[in-house]
């Protein structure tokens, strides 16, 4: 099957005359720490969020919720919204290629959906490029590469997100921030990394923040890839981390050659205006001064 075309808007036509467009009312399927992220900003600005997952008993009070597995169909009838996002965990191929987490998910929630949402957006991921050569820099024109089961599960949820809802894709490079900090905890350990890999990375208040502007704008870009300003080997990404927590650097594989890929994210900077966190040392030094603080 051929991906959906995505055009590219010029830099200037993100600058809408338009007003923003209200969220309204916000179903977040798969509702986990990034949705909860998304869904305070919502309710910050006077919206409503209903957060749908297994167990929502650990959702903020603010919200509504819905206790649903969404790859099984759903015996309740959505109510009607505003606005959908799909933040769904990773999910595996269970019985063949047209019976993945991702689809069965996306399908149930349109079965059991009262009426069609203005807006909705689908959070894949950069791992969709996992077979690009570390030699090339990935933008939105880019053809996805994937190697794995996984990543062909992503694709195949992002064309049917587009299919039945005229979907807005997001694919974010590696989430780190409240709860994501486990390369931290990694470099804590002592445990060895690859050091040459080249890695790509977003904090996960500026994706919140990202998501949120692609519901509220009137025009957004179709696809975007998330991620900071700066791609960095491991090696510079822990020993900054080690540095700061004032321990020695971990160990690094001795592989020489550079594996990993360099993302481009300067079409999600533009729509979003600037990041809060632009490279690792902003937002790991943030994290580690705030973790410092608490001790």
């Amino acid at each position: 099957m051929t991906e959906p075309h995505h055009p590219q808007p010029r830099p200037e036509s993100l600058r809408s005359h338009k007003s923003p467009r209200a969220v309204g009312s916000l179903l977040i399927v798969g509702c986990g720490r990034l949705g909860t992220a998304l869904g305070r900003l919502v309710l910050a600005d006077g919206g409503a969020v209903i957060g749908i997952r297994r167990n929502p008993g650990e959702l903020p009070d603010a919200f509504t919720t819905i206790a649903a597995d969404v790859t099984q169909p759903v015996d309740v009838a959505l109510p009607p919204v505003d606005s959908i996002v799909f933040t769904l965990p990773p999910g595996s191929r269970a019985t063949g290629p047209n019976n993945d987490t991702y689809q069965r998910a996306l399908a149930n929630v349109d079965s059991a959906l009262a009426a069609r949402p203005c807006r909705v957006v689908f959070v894949s991921s950069t791992r969709v490029f996992e077979g690009a050569a570390a030699s090339q820099t990935i933008d939105e024109s880019s053809e996805p590469a994937p190697q794995s089961e996984r990543a062909e599960s992503l694709l195949a949820g992002e064309r049917l997100a587009v299919e039945l809802f005229g979907a807005h894709v997001i694919r974010p490079a590696g989430i780190y921030g409240d709860g994501r900090n486990s390369l931290i905890e990694r470099v804590r350990a002592g445990d060895k990394l690859d050091g040459n890999r080249l890695t790509n990375r977003i904090h996960q208040d500026d994706l919140a923040r990202g998501i949120y502007t692609v519901l509220r704008s009137p025009n957004p870009p179709p696809l975007l890839h998330a991620t900071d300003d700066h791609p960095a080997p491991l090696r510079d990404v822990a020993t900054f981390i080690a540095a700061t927590l004032g321990v020695d650097p971990p160990p690094f594989a001795d592989a020489t050659d550079v594996s990993g890929r360099r993302m481009s994210g300067a079409l999600f900077r533009a729509t979003v205006g600037g990041l809060t966190y632009p490279d690792y040392r902003a937002g790991y030094g943030a994290i580690l001064r705030d973790t410092v603080g608490r001790h």
